[in-house]
């Protein structure tokens, strides 16, 4: 962490009491978050230069990595600095989710949310009676889906093939 995000960690914690060490341990997350997204962001734009001409600027393959990364990591950096640290929080909880889906679908070749939207709608249909109905159904299925062993993830449930990507 640089020098001024100490600093600003040092006054939240103070501003937020007893609280502060939990939002500590959050905030510094942040940072292994931003280079987690910088990495999957710079792995598919690099996928979508695929053979462009790099010479143009002067740079191989490896320094329009570097230069790609380092902007992503900034711009995720300045985000998180310039938000309020409940919103921080928050924010960094979905990422966190959204990153290690991506990762399960890179890894299995898969698009788990397409997958979950296939099978919930499978289950149930698609009409309900209001939107209370269907986010009560979606969130009991969830739940089995989420526990269940699936085909398309060597066997594993997705909790699993989570469990085992944060290892």
């Amino acid at each position: 962490m640089t020098k001024r995000a100490d600093q600003l960690l040092e006054l939240q914690m103070k501003l937020l009491g007893q609280d502060g060490q939990d939002f500590l341990d959050e905030y510094r997350g942040l940072f292994n978050r931003t280079e987690r997204m910088a990495d999957i962001l710079t792995m598919n734009a690099m996928r979508s230069l695929g053979s462009m001409e790099h010479e143009d600027l002067g740079l191989d393959r490896s320094g329009y990595e570097r230069v790609f990364h380092k902007a992503v990591k900034e711009v995720l950096e300045t985000i998180f600095d310039i938000i309020p640290p409940e919103e921080a929080m928050i924010i960094s909880n979905n990422l966190e989710h959204h990153l290690d889906v991506v990762e399960i679908n890179g890894k299995y070749g898969v698009d788990l949310v397409t997958s979950f939207e296939n099978e919930f709608f499978t289950a149930h249909g698609k009409e309900f009676h209001d939107d209370e109905e269907f986010a009560l159904r979606a969130v009991e299925f969830e739940e089995k889906w989420a526990n269940s062993p699936k085909e398309y993830l060597d066997g594993l449930s997705p909790n699993e093939a989570l469990n085992r990507l944060r290892k």
